[in-house]
C-alpha cells in the first residue's frame, strides 16, 4: 500500500483545502460501506474484522517512507490483508478494519497534525472502499477462491494503489505543491508494482490458510525478505535523491558568476528539498564579495544582511562546537543567538558550520519546516550536513582563489613599482639598465641609446612650483612614448633626465628617432593655465652586440651630449 504525508506551503488555506479533501473522501468511503454493507461474508472461511485490523496496525508499523521534495510517500504491506479482507470477510468489515487498524497506529504511534492523520484515515477508507466494490464487481460467488477471485484481488490492489497515488497528488496540489507529470507517472507505476506483488503475497497465503493454517507461518520469512527489500529500495531511491541534490547544488554554486549568487541559488535548492521556510548562511570573516548573511525566504526572494553581532557567532560557535550539524528549538536557546532567532520568527532549525582549512567561518540554517506539521528528520540533518560540508569546501576554495588573485595581483603591483618610476609610469633605472644588458647579449642587432635633458625645467620648477613640474614630467613621459616603437624602451633616470633604448636599428634611423623626440618636446607645453616652451638636450650612442656593457653605453650618450 502506498499511504501520503502531504504537507502545505502555508500554514492556512493550503490546510483548509487538505480538511474539505479528506471530508469529501470520508463522505464517499461512507458512501461505498452504505453502498456494499448488504453483501454478507464468503460462506467458506471467515475472517473477523478484528484480526483484519490488527494484521493492517502491523503493517501499518513497518513503514517504509520515499521522500519527494514537500511530501513522504509510504510503502507497506498492506495489501497483504487487504486481500485476505477481500476473499474472507464482508465490505462493510474490510473497510472498518483499515480504517481502525491503520488509524489507531496513526493516531497512538505518530506525532502528526490533524490534517494530516484526517486525510490518511480517509484515505484508508476510499481505497478499501474502491478495492471492495471492484473486488465484488468483477469476482463471483463461490465458497473457495479460484483464479477468478486471485485475478480480482489482485486488480482490486493495484487500482488502489493508483487511485491512493492520484489522491495524495491532489493533496500535493491543494496544499501549493504540484508534483511533476513525470515523477507522478514513476510513483504510480511503482505503486502499482508494488500493490501486485503484496497482493500475489496475499494470495498465496489465502491459498495457505484454506489448505491448513498452521502453514501460514511458513508465509513470514517472505513476508520479511520482501519489507527488507522494500527498505532496502527506499534507502537506494533516497540515497540517489539525495546525490542528485548534493551534485544539483554543489553545480549551482560553483558555476555562479559569483559567490553570493552560488549561495543563493544553492539556498533556494535547499530549502526546497528540506521544505524549510527559510534557508540562511551566515559568515563571520567573509570576502566583501559574499557577504555576511544570505537568506533565502518561503517566496524565494534573496536578501543579503548586514554581518553578525560578535556575540552572536561566537554563541553560534559555540553551540556547534564539535558538533558539524544540530537540530535545535529556539525556546531552549538563551543569550542573544536565541533572542535574535525569536525575533526573525524561527521556532526550530537545522544548524551546520561551514568549515574552512583554518576553521569554521560560517553558519548554515534551515529554519522551520514549511507545512501542516513536523519536523527535520534524522536522515534529513546527516544530509544537511554533507550539504554544510560541501558548501563549506566550496566556499572557502572560492576565498583561497581571490587570495591568490589578490596575492598575484599584489605582486604585479610591487613588481611594477620596483620597477618603474612612480611619478611617470616609465621605466625606472633599474629596469633601463636590465633592457639595455639584455639588448646587447643577443647574437644579432644592436642599440642605441638616447640621453635627454630638459633644459628649462628648473625655473618652470621654482616659478609655477612643484606641482607643475610634476605635470612637465608626465607630458615629457607621454610625449616620448608616442614616439617610440613597441620594443623600445623609455626611462625617467632621475630628476629631469630621460633615456630612451632604441633596439634592432640603424644609425640613420636612430637619429631619425631622436629628431623626432627633439620636435615633440620642442612643442608647447601648458602648465599652470599658462604656455611654456622649453629645450631639451640629446646624445646619442650606438653599439653593436657584444662590444660594450649597458654601463658604458650609458655613459657614451651622456657624454655625446
Amino acid at each position: 500500500m502506498t499511504a501520503a504525508n502531504a504537507e502545505t506551503t502555508t500554514p492556512r488555506f493550503p490546510e483548509l483545502r487538505v480538511w474539505l479533501l479528506s471530508a469529501a473522501l470520508a463522505t464517499v468511503a461512507a458512501g461505498l460501506v452504505l453502498w456494499l454493507a448488504p453483501i454478507e461474508p464468503p460462506s467458506g472461511l471467515h475472517l473477523p474484522w478484528w484480526f483484519l485490523a490488527a494484521a493492517f496496525a502491523a503493517t501499518e508499523l513497518g513503514v517504509v517512507h520515499i521522500h519527494v521534495r514537500r511530501s513522504s510517500h509510504s510503502m507497506t504491506l498492506g495489501e497483504i490483508p487487504l486481500v485476505l479482507g477481500l476473499l474472507f470477510a464482508s465490505p462493510g468489515e474490510l473497510i472498518a478494519a483499515w480504517v481502525i487498524g491503520a488509524g489507531c497506529v496513526l493516531l497512538i504511534q505518530r506525532e502528526l497534525p490533524a490534517v494530516r492523520i484526517a486525510f490518511n484515515i480517509a484515505l484508508f477508507g476510499i481505497t478499501a472502499g474502491v478495492a471492495a466494490a471492484v473486488f465484488q464487481l468483477a469476482s463471483s460467488a463461490g465458497d473457495e477462491p479460484g483464479p477468478v477471485e486471485w485475478a480480482a484481488a489482485t486488480g482490486a490492489a493495484a487500482l488502489s494503489a493508483v487511485i491512493a497515488g492520484l489522491l495524495v497528488a491532489a493533496a500535493m496540489a491543494l496544499s501549493g505543491e504540484s508534483p511533476r507529470w513525470t515523477r507522478l507517472r514513476s510513483l504510480l507505476a511503482t505503486g502499482a508494482a508494488i500493490a501486485t506483488v503484496n497482493a500475489a503475497l496475499g494470495l498465496a497465503l489465502s491459498t495457505v490458510l484454506v489448505a491448513d493454517g498452521r502453514a501460514a507461518v511458513l508465509l513470514l520469512a517472505p513476508a520479511a525478505a520482501l519489507f527488507v527489500a522494500y527498505r532496502a529500495y527506499s534507502a537506494e531511491r533516497n540515497r540517489h535523491t539525495s546525490l542528485q541534490f548534493l551534485y544539483a547544488a554543489s553545480r549551482a554554486l560553483t558555476s555562479a558568476s559569483d559567490a553570493t549568487a552560488g549561495l543563493a541559488g544553492m539556498l533556494a535548492m535547499a530549502r526546497e528539498t528540506f521544505r524549510a521556510e527559510r534557508a540562511q548562511v551566515w559568515t563571520f570573516d567573509a570576502p566583501e564579495a559574499l557577504g555576511a548573511r544570505v537568506t533565502v525566504g518561503a517566496d524565494g526572494q534573496v536578501q543579503i544582511g548586514a554581518t553578525l553581532d560578535p556575540d552572536v557567532a561566537a554563541s553560534l560557535c559555540a553551540l556547534l562546537d564539535g558538533r558539524p550539524a544540530q537540530h535545535v528549538s529556539v525556546d531552549e536557546l538563551d543569550g542573544e543567538l536565541g533572542d535574535m532567532l525569536r525575533e526573525s520568527g524561527v521556532r526550530s532549525a537545522m544548524l551546520a558550520t561551514l568549515d574552512g582549512e583554518r576553521g569554521a567561518f560560517g553558519v548554515m540554517l534551515m529554519a522551520d519546516r514549511l507545512g501542516v506539521g513536523g519536523d527535520f528528520a534524522t536522515e534529513e540533518l546527516r544530509l544537511f550536513e554533507t550539504l554544510a560540508r560541501h558548501t563549506g569546501a566550496a566556499l572557502g576554495q572560492d576565498m583561497l582563489g581571490r587570495k591568490l588573485v589578490e596575492l598575484r595581483q599584489l605582486q604585479g603591483a610591487l613588481e611594477h613599482q620596483a620597477f618603474h618610476d612612480p611619478l611617470t609610469g616609465l621605466a625606472n633605472r633599474l629596469l633601463f639598465m636590465d633592457r639595455i644588458a639584455n639588448a646587447l647579449k643577443r647574437r644579432t642587432g644592436n642599440a642605441a641609446i638616447l640621453y635627454i635633458d630638459l633644459d628649462d625645467f628648473k625655473p618652470i620648477n621654482d616659478t609655477l612650483g612643484h606641482e607643475a613640474g610634476d605635470d612637465l614630467l608626465r607630458e615629457v613621459a607621454a610625449r616620448l612614448d608616442d614616439c617610440l616603437r613597441p620594443a623600445d624602451t623609455a626611462a625617467r633616470l632621475g630628476g629631469d633626465e630621460f633615456a630612451v633604448l632604441l633596439v634592432d636599428i640603424e644609425e640613420q634611423n636612430a637619429h631619425i628617432v631622436a629628431n623626432r623626440i627633439l620636435r615633440a618636446l620642442g612643442e608647447p607645453f601648458e602648465l599652470a593655465h599658462t604656455i611654456k616652451q622649453i629645450g631639451a638636450s640629446m646624445g646619442l650612442a650606438l653599439a653593436d652586440s657584444g662590444t660594450l656593457d649597458a654601463d658604458e653605453l650609458l655613459r657614451d650618450a651622456d657624454a655625446a651630449m
